[in-house]
């Protein structure tokens, strides 16, 4: 913001001041009765670029702050650290009483809610963990459990032997952290006995879908396409190792998983190319956060009693939200609840022959 633009913003500031401080005279002076200002709640999301967010999260979140007759003040950096602790500080300076707060980089929420805390406003993790004694609560899909689902689907295909790869999102975020321990948690005894080898992993900043490319069009070229499977953190990442494996002509021969279970994975999914997408059900999780941070202005107790090791001796009040594999066998329920506000079925199924439809798609298509 340029010295000219501040000078305005604080000559409009003013004068909108003094504008309300004559309003409220004028109304108390007749008699009437001032209207009272609404209860402010802060929701800080980390992008609108992953569809979810906006589609999901906020639209659940807002629906929920309004029918308690209080306002929502959204914002989001575009994956921007710095321009999110400037966005909390602005929430603080708009008088939110209580914020939920999805770190871009968990460490870097840490000082946002020093500055939370310092005004008095009680912050809720959402979905991204921020490893501070200060939170009053961590609200999350079980990120570990999605990547043990991931494994065991693999197991149960018969297909978790040879060469794989992980392709991990954003370093720092729990999500793409808590994933990827999983992972290796699970594969471990298979590593050492041999079973599985990790030709490939990789962190992704920003949780690029060309860096997955990338990586997997390397893994893929240094072993001579011998690869029998892809453990991957995210959908966009997901589909970028399709376009890896469509190029080496070995899509649909290669297990991929994904997260988010986005328009683009289900058409991926249908077509044999990504193996399956978990999905957590976060319109559920954007009406608990909002009852949670409706609660802490309130001043009122969550009355959690699971918790989260957030490392360092740091426990949180934890509510985790569960997830759910979608496959071809259980697509048609899924998009009949999330089509057209999340997912776009008509997208999903283009270019899919019927005879490859699975059950009740064609009554969903109508």
């Amino acid at each position: 913001m340029t010295e000219k633009t501040k000078s305005f913003e604080m000559n409009r500031r003013t004068l909108l001041g003094v504008g309300l401080g004559a309003t409220a005279a004028t109304l108390l002076g007749s008699g009437m009765p001032a209207r009272a200002e609404k209860i402010k709640i802060g929701f800080a999301l980390e992008t609108f670029q992953i569809p979810r967010w906006k589609y999901l999260d906020l639209a659940s979140f807002k629906k929920t702050v309004e029918a308690a007759d209080m306002e929502l003040i959204a914002v989001q950096p575009d994956f921007d650290a710095d321009k999110q602790l400037a966005q909390i500080q602005e929430l603080i300076t708009n008088g939110c009483k209580a914020i939920a707060l999805a770190a871009v980089v968990g460490k870097a929420g840490v000082s946002m809610v020093r500055a939370c805390k310092k005004a008095g406003v009680p912050v809720i993790a959402y979905n991204n963990l921020i490893p501070s004694a200060d939170v009053a609560a961590y609200l999350s899909r079980d990120s570990y459990k999605v990547g043990q689902m991931a494994v065991d689907a693999a197991k149960k295909a018969g297909v978790m032997k040879g060469n794989w790869i992980i392709v991990s999102g954003e370093p720092g975020v729990s999500i793409a952290e808590d994933q990827t321990k999983a992972y290796l948690d699970e594969l471990d005894p298979l590593i050492k006995d041999g079973t599985v080898k990790i030709v490939s992993h990789e962190y992704h900043q920003g949780w690029s879908a060309e860096g997955a490319r990338s990586q997997v069009e390397n893994a893929l070229t240094a072993n001579n396409d011998n690869i029998q499977g892809i453990l991957c953190n995210n959908d966009s990442m997901a589909l970028g190792c399709v376009g890896a494996l469509q190029k080496a002509r070995v899509a649909g021969k290669v297990f991929l998983n994904g997260l988010d279970a986005t328009t683009e994975a289900c058409h991926a999914i249908l077509k044999g190319e990504m193996t399956l997408s978990a999905f957590t059900q976060t319109d559920d999780m954007g009406r608990i956060g909002a009852e949670m941070c409706i609660k802490l202005a309130k001043g009122e107790s969550l009355g959690l009693t699971k918790t989260y090791d957030a490392g360092n001796r740091i426990v949180l009040p934890w509510y985790p939200i569960d997830s759910i594999n979608i496959v071809k066998d259980n697509m048609v329920p899924y998009l009949k609840k999330y089509n057209p506000f999340y997912v776009d079925a008509k997208a999903v199924f283009k270019g899919i022959p019927q005879d490859q439809w699975p059950q009740g798609a064609a009554e969903l298509l109508k």
